[in-house]
């Protein structure tokens, strides 16, 4: 695992409560984000795939904690106990079906790494980077193909 950006850090004191914490956790890489509450981003690293279904759940949770530790070292949060931040937004590839969101659920939340984790698939992720609106169709073309659709209303669709 590396530093995406060795130049990003700290211009200011940090306070874990106060930061963001974002993780694209993919079957070939894990991306990991820490930001301040503007969105600018203090922390960032770059570990390998954490998709449960090809590295079990403990493996991928290692991995993205492995991950999550990079970004807060680049943050100069080095060695905080946890939780790292006040929220975080996990978008984890292999979240499939409604037991693939408890298991997740239930891993991440007792790592500590957040006071409020929301975790969704990744998917989501996409969609939200990729629309204005705040609603659209998100498309992940990766080790597999998975896709949501997200309505003006809040509906959402998922293949």
């Amino acid at each position: 695992m590396m530093p995406l950006n060795p130049m990003i850090g700290p211009a200011r004191e940090l306070r874990p409560v106060d930061l963001l914490l974002a993780v694209d956790g993919g079957a070939s890489k894990t991306d990991v984000w820490l930001l301040t509450a503007d969105g600018t981003v203090v922390g960032m690293a770059r570990g390998g795939g954490s998709n449960h279904q090809l590295s079990g759940l403990d493996g991928a949770m290692d991995l993205v904690g492995d991950t999550v530790a990079g970004a807060a070292t680049v943050a100069g949060l080095a060695g905080t106990v946890h939780p790292i931040s006040g929220i975080a937004v996990f978008c984890m590839a292999g979240l499939d079906l409604p037991v693939d969101e408890q298991r997740l659920t239930e891993a991440i939340s007792s790592r500590g790494w957040a006071g409020t984790p929301s975790v969704l698939n990744d998917t989501f992720a996409v969609l939200r980077a990729g629309v204005r609106s705040g609603w659209g169709v998100g498309v992940v073309c990766g080790s597999g193909l998975n896709c949501v659709g997200l309505g003006p209303d809040g509906a959402v669709v998922r293949f």
